[in-house]
Formats: structure tokens, sequence, C-alpha cells
């Protein structure tokens, strides 16, 4: 399967690199609201975090699918590595609450 994905102009990268650890940042606050609103059953909430969750997952997503094309990966991508992996786990212990 041939990957469509266009490889990025350098200053796209360069932006998209410069506002990840901000959304990283971001979907670790939105996981932990998910968190408690799934907790606390409120479907409403967490119906209301979707939008902007699945933003800040596509805008990774898609630096994700850049950096893995550049070796050695950006240092930004890097450093973030350990937040991300904790935003996946924070992910799958939320849909486990689902």
């Amino acid at each position: 399967m041939e990957n469509t994905l266009q490889s990025p102009s350098e200053q796209a990268l360069q932006q998209a690199l410069a506002l990840a650890p901000q959304q990283t940042e971001s979907l670790a606050q939105c996981l932990e609201q998910e968190f408690e609103a799934l907790k606390q059953r409120d479907l409403d909430a967490f119906e209301a975090l979707q939008p902007a969750k699945n933003e800040l997952l596509q805008a990774l997503s898609t630096l994700a699918e850049w950096c893995v094309r550049l070796e050695p990966a950006p240092e930004v991508w890097q450093g973030l590595r350990p937040a991300l992996l904790q935003c996946r786990e924070n992910h799958l212990r939320n849909i486990q609450l689902l």
C-alpha cells in the first residue's frame, strides 16, 4: 500500500514542530478531562471534548508521519515521545472506561 501523504515544506514542518509541544500538552489535558467525564458518566462532557481531541490527534498524527521519514527524527519530536506515549496510555485507559 503506497503512502499518499505528501512531504511538507521545510516551513510547514518547522511550524508543526513548533506547535507540537503545546498540542501534546493540550491533548494530555483533554484526555484527563475525558477520563474525569467518563468516571462521572457525564457523556455530554465527554462528547464535548471529542472535536478538540480529534483535531489534536490529527495534527500530531500528520506530524508523526512526517517525522518517521526523517533520519534522524527532529529533536523536538524525539523529546515529545514520552509525553505522547503517556497520551496513548491515557487514551487506552479511557477506551476501557467506555
